[in-house]
């Protein structure tokens, strides 16, 4: 296994599926994200209580799609990913830096591409899908998606767990780049 700084390397923890572009999305209130009813059975109140009021314009964007070669926790995921260590506020000042969380209605977006037959790489009755989105407090929180039968249920878990098991092996994880 290879360490950077007593880091693991993502190579180590995830297998690359696929890129997707994103065009540009509209800001729009954190309380209108998951609420059809005919596509969502479940969205936490965590939305609402733990992330802004309004989630911001996404500038266009790629959406790296991973499936997690072994089980590991949200915070070991983000230094995993940023090949450093470091406290939470850290991480999560650098996972908003190099602009990798995304927004809630980019990930509609995405589970709608996915519905109407384009592959995205989240499936439904498919694995647990986790990325980064801004917190309320402009810190970092952990989306996490996943679809029973027929319908999505969406909620939010702090970066700061970091055992084992917070993202099971074969789930899929979303990480936003920013065209050159």
């Amino acid at each position: 296994m290879i360490m950077k700084n007593d880091v693991l390397d993502y190579i180590d923890i995830l297998e690359h599926v696929l890129d997707v572009k994103v065009q540009h999305i509209s800001a729009k209130s954190t309380a209108f994200c998951f609420i059809d009813r005919k596509r969502y059975s479940h969205r936490d109140s965590g939305l609402d209580q733990r992330l802004p009021l309004v989630q911001r314009d996404q500038p266009p964007s790629i959406i790296k799609v991973y499936r997690a070669m072994k089980g590991l926790g949200n915070r070991t995921l983000a230094e995993a990913l940023l090949g450093t260590g470091g406290s939470v506020a850290k991480l999560s000042g650098l996972l908003l830096e190099r602009s990798t969380v995304i927004t809630l209605p980019a990930i509609e977006s995405l589970v709608l591409r996915q519905e109407t037959g384009e592959d995205v790489g989240i499936k439904l009755d498919g694995p647990d899908v986790h990325c980064f989105v801004e917190s309320q407090a402009g810190a970092v929180e952990v989306f996490v998606m996943d679809c029973w039968r027929g319908r999505w249920r969406a909620g939010v878990n702090t970066l700061a767990l970091a055992d084992i098991g917070c993202v099971r092996e074969g789930e899929i994880v979303l990480i936003r780049t920013v065209p050159n």
